[in-house]
């Protein structure tokens, strides 16, 4: 009998030495049901520069009826109800405009924009009531969705 020799090891991918030219944003039309914007009193504050609102939205993703299928069990979420729904950062530029919460306030709106490759991490205060700052920084990390000129509608 012949012994063979044993493969050479794959070589393993090594971590990038930078994040240049590692991916870039995608650009996404959705239907997105809002909270009401905060506005950020200066552009120091922005989270994404020139987009002076921010508010946490929600974006439905219907599971694709093919997706139940049983030969597809293995990408299942195991539970009974998936969850069908993805959370962003909505970041839109809404200069001299008046914000009423009533026509922000869980409505849905037809956007389109770009979204960021990776989930981002933003440090926020804590505010009392008074807009005061109480001193206690929270840390979130999430998807950010950039909504640039008005590209949204009710």
């Amino acid at each position: 009998m012949a012994s063979s020799s044993p493969s050479p090891m794959p070589t393993r991918r090594r971590p990038l030495d930078t994040q240049r030219n590692v991916g870039s944003d995608m650009s996404m039309m959705a239907l997105v049901q809002t909270g009401c914007p905060s506005r950020f009193a200066s552009s120091i504050e922005h989270r994404i520069k020139g987009l002076n609102t921010e508010t946490i939205a929600r974006i439905c993703l219907p599971t694709p009826p093919w997706l139940m299928n049983p030969e597809y069990a293995v990408l299942q979420s195991g539970k009974g109800n998936p969850d069908e729904h993805i959370y962003v950062s909505l970041n839109v530029a809404l200069y001299n405009q008046q914000l009423d919460p009533s026509d922000w306030t869980d409505q849905w709106f037809f956007m389109a924009g770009r979204v960021h490759p990776y989930a981002l991490t933003w440090q926020t205060t804590q505010l009392d009531g008074l807009e005061t700052e109480i001193g206690t920084i929270t840390e979130y990390t999430i998807p950010a969705f950039i909504v640039r000129e008005l590209s949204f509608q009710p």
